[in-house]
């Protein structure tokens, strides 16, 4: 446009005039990108509204299940996939796979998409055949603690054949109000009991962020040998390929109950929290008989007693008998 409105005023040698134009030409430029500009917000706020809605509407769908107010989903999904399929057509999406590629630029550039679907959470769906176990056994964890524990805690548990942490295959993890679990079947090495005592493990970890004045990390360091300190996070751990939770008695008799305890103190809290819910006989023989492991025990119960008086060692003893082996 402007070269229209400049080239009659510089062929005539009226500078006023080339002035005049070249003003007009400036602020009619200006009130373009300002158009532009507020356009542009106005369709990323429309786009994000949208997506946020798409995902929540996604989110909801795909949970037919509740356990007290807590929604089980078996078949989770990133939500791209609510467009688009594996068979893309190279031709509209020239990268190796789009689909991933989608989730990264809506991770980027979408508010709370992360919230939804964390980054380095991968899963693979359960079998249909597994459903039912997985939900008789999650309701057995979720009855062990007062409802509102629970209610303001807790808002969706996932379960899955495959569960990638970071890449690495996990049996649990956690991720803001959410657990993730993992349940290859019994014959994979997933029994009803494991499967639970990683969900009191995970649900832990919930409650120790939410309620971190009822822990005193000071104290609970001062238990452990002098000099000692924790080794890696989680992650890390899981990624060695170590068998990490079952007890390794060279560490009891200096206060841990497996190696995984001495990664960090979550992981150790969580340790303490999967055996005390599905009160695993000898898990209580071991901490009956070493000094330093007994003030660990009290330290998680006292815990878990700020969280609701109906938490005492007494309750936890007495949950049910487990005589399974690990």
């Amino acid at each position: 446009m402007g070269l229209f409105l400049l080239a009659p005023a510089m062929r005539r040698g009226k500078w006023y005039r080339f002035l005049f134009y070249a003003t007009l030409e400036i602020v009619m430029t200006m009130k373009n990108i300002r158009l532009l500009f507020i356009v542009g917000i106005c369709a990323f706020f429309i786009l994000t509204v949208f997506i946020t809605f798409m995902i929540l509407y996604t989110q909801s769908k795909s949970s037919k299940y509740e356990v007290n107010g807590v929604k089980i989903i078996f078949e989770p999904d990133l939500f791209p996939r609510l467009f688009l399929s594996d068979s893309i057509p190279t031709f509209l999406f020239p990268i190796e796979d789009p689909i991933e590629e989608i989730d990264r630029i809506l991770r980027k550039n979408i508010p709370f998409y992360s919230l939804f679907y964390p980054a380095n959470i991968k899963i693979i769906p359960l079998p249909k055949e597994e459903i039912d176990r997985s939900l008789k056994t999650i309701n057995s964890a979720i009855k062990k603690y007062p409802p509102a524990s629970i209610r303001t805690n807790l808002k969706r548990i996932y379960v899955a054949d495959t569960l990638l942490l970071s890449d690495s295959v996990s049996g649990g993890t956690y991720s803001g109000d959410r657990i993730f679990l993992m349940n290859k079947g019994i014959s994979g090495g997933y029994p009803d009991i494991f499967i639970e005592r990683v969900f009191h493990a995970e649900f832990s970890s919930i409650l120790l962020r939410n309620y971190k004045k009822n822990f005193n990390e000071i104290e609970w360091k001062k238990i452990n040998p002098e000099g000692f300190q924790y080794t890696e996070n989680g992650a890390e751990a899981i990624r060695s390929g170590r068998d990490l939770i079952q007890f390794d008695y060279s560490l009891i008799k200096i206060g841990f109950l497996n190696e995984y305890s001495t990664t960090n103190i979550e992981n150790e809290f969580n340790s303490f929290a999967g055996y005390m819910f599905t009160n695993n006989m000898t898990f209580w023989e071991i901490v009956d008989s070493n000094e330093k492991l007994r003030k660990k025990i009290d330290m998680v119960v006292g815990f878990y007693h700020k969280l609701d008086p109906l938490f005492t060692e007494g309750y936890f003893r007495n949950i049910e008998k487990h005589s399974s082996p690990q």
